[in-house]
């Protein structure tokens, strides 16, 4: 006969009651473990096996372990081989609560429950179990309900996987015995750069004598200031007839800007004294004026440029009635009148010799003085000047002081340049390029930047991502375990390449930090196999040795028999 249709073990109310009792059950009694899900990299599909391994996330969750009198499994067994521990953990763990911690929509599970394979982190035992067996209907369908899933778990035999799940405690399990490429790594050091120079103080090149090691980036190099300091130019004149001809650059100086022509300064004339001029009239044979001549050459007179002297003849009250005056102007070169020319004679009839008469100096000493500028500037020297007006009645050229401005450029402005460029593959400097060659240098100090060497020292980051790229571009990866600055000895695990195919690290080339920045070239390579240094065979070899004595025959038999 059917069952009593008024009573149901399917009512959701009661489900959802006895669920959280179980929850609430294994919150009391259970413990807080890890589950850590298994990323396969590269699967075999032929002997569908996991070539390669790793596990990069952890989440806790409540899970009461059903063993109270120990672990299940075999135990320990001696073989000739060593001893093997077997031992089997059975865990429960609530449906709902896995669900809501390790199932979530925001991580990388995309399984509906527990998968076999992936492990299971015992803190309180400090080790690693892997499921075997996922039991999904024990209880079997209490009020037609499956709360929990049991977890059938061995001991995780540890093969070099990587454990990358951000808990230390987990993670130093890979650290501790992951086999391990010990990589010896260059001393960093500065590259040293010379500089060779012309006799122009000028920076001809510049040659590496230590191409350095451990640059992860292209570092500045940095030529020191001009050895020299700024000096003024001097300059002197070469003079004729009180007129500066032309100036010569005795010094040329230091640290002239090219593009802010020095101003030069000439000095007033140091001769100079007005005076007028005088002039004599010759008539000719018809009585009218043939020429006038200059007997005293006067000083200070501007010439036609700019107010000319007045050029004055004696007027008609003296001379026979005539209907045109004679007129002449005045030549003046210097400053002085080198002659009067007659413009029109007129039709004056002198009968007696008359007068002229010049008027008085009309310029100033300021008038005089002679201007010159700066023409050429080349690498901060000066190199030519030009007088633009020579002036009058200077003295010799010992007697003039000539004063130029002084330099207006700094240091920095005539500071030699280069750039540094790097062998990645060696993080060594491979050369280097002039780009400005300088001045005024006499024996340059080159400092090539360290800044860019992380710390000066290298340090490498425990956990991080270090890589390698091979000459073919294969890039190989591994992550630090260990690092040690005094000795420069980088410990590696989980070494791979992403060909997925195995690789060794090459000596000569750099490997490089992928947080911390760092690159340093390996000298050479050991390889520590360290998956037998989580056994106990040694142990449990020194306990044996206690009352087994293996070299008898057959320490098992009568004492005969041996």
């Amino acid at each position: 006969m059917a069952t009593n249709l008024y009573f149901s073990q399917g009512v959701r109310s009661e489900q959802n009651l006895y669920e959280d009792i179980v929850i609430e059950s294994l919150k009391i009694y259970g413990q807080d473990l890890y589950y850590l899900p298994r990323d396969i990299i590269a699967e075999d599909t032929i002997l569908n096996e996991d070539v390669q391994s790793r596990f990069n996330s952890s989440y806790k969750v409540e899970m009461y372990v059903e063993n109270v009198d120990g672990f299940d499994g075999e135990g320990d067994l001696f073989t000739k081989f060593g001893v093997e521990i077997r031992d089997a953990v059975t865990l429960v763990v609530s449906r709902k609560r896995w669900s809501q911690t390790v199932q979530r929509f925001d991580n990388e599970i995309t399984g509906q429950r527990p998968r076999e394979g992936d492990l299971i982190y015992v803190p309180f035992t400090k080790k690693l179990f892997e499921i075997m067996h996922v039991e999904h209907e024990q209880p079997f369908y209490q009020l037609t309900n499956l709360p929990t899933y049991k977890l059938r778990c061995e001991l995780f035999e540890f093969s070099s996987e990587t454990l990358d799940t951000g808990i230390e405690e987990i993670d130093d399990i890979a650290r501790d015995y992951a086999y391990t490429y010990i990589l010896s790594l260059a001393t960093p050091r500065s590259a040293t750069i010379t500089a060779d120079v012309t006799a122009q103080e000028v920076i001809s090149a510049l040659n590496i004598t230590d191409s350095g090691d451990g640059y992860a980036l292209r570092p500045t190099v940095s030529i020191g200031l001009p050895d020299l300091d700024s000096s003024d130019a001097v300059l002197s004149t070469n003079v004729t007839d009180g007129v500066i001809t032309s100036l010569n650059i005795d010094s040329s100086g230091r640290f002239y800007d090219s593009y802010q022509s020095p101003a030069i300064t000439v000095p007033l004339p140091t001769q100079y004294t007005p005076e007028q001029a005088l002039a004599t009239i010759t008539l000719g044979g018809d009585n009218i004026i043939k020429s006038i001549n200059v007997i005293n050459n006067g000083a200070g007179y501007i010439d036609s440029n700019g107010t000319a002297p007045t050029i004055t003849i004696q007027d008609k009250l003296a001379i026979d009635p005539g209907t045109t005056a004679p007129t002449a102007t005045a030549v003046v070169e210097n400053g002085k009148i080198t002659g009067i020319t007659i413009t029109d004679s007129g039709d004056y009839e002198y009968s007696f010799i008359p007068s002229v008469t010049i008027s008085e100096p009309n310029a100033v000493i300021e008038d005089f003085r002679a201007r010159a500028r700066v023409t050429s500037i080349i690498n901060g020297e000066i190199v030519a000047t030009n007088v633009t007006a020579g002036g009058a009645f200077y003295d010799s050229p010992g007697a003039i002081n000539i004063s130029i401005a002084s330099p207006t450029g700094a240091k920095s402005d005539f500071r030699a340049t280069a750039e540094i460029f790097l062998d990645s593959d060696t993080a060594k400097v491979e050369s280097i390029t002039l780009t400005h060659g300088g001045n005024f240098y006499n024996n340059p100090t080159i400092v090539v930047d360290s800044a860019d060497m992380i710390n000066s020292l290298k340090v490498f980051e425990v956990g991080e991502t270090v890589t390698q790229t091979l000459a073919n571009g294969t890039v190989i990866r591994g992550t630090v375990s260990k690092y040690s600055d005094s000795d420069f000895k980088l410990h590696i695990i989980n070494i791979g390449a992403d060909d997925g195919k195995y690789h060794d690290f090459i000596t000569g080339r750099s490997i490089i930090g992928s947080k911390s920045g760092s690159a340093l070239r390996i000298l050479s390579i050991t390889e520590e196999n360290k998956l037998s240094e989580n056994e106990d065979n040694t142990s449990f070899t020194d306990l044996i040795d206690d009352f087994l004595d293996f070299s008898e025959s057959n320490p098992f038999g009568d004492p005969e028999n041996n």
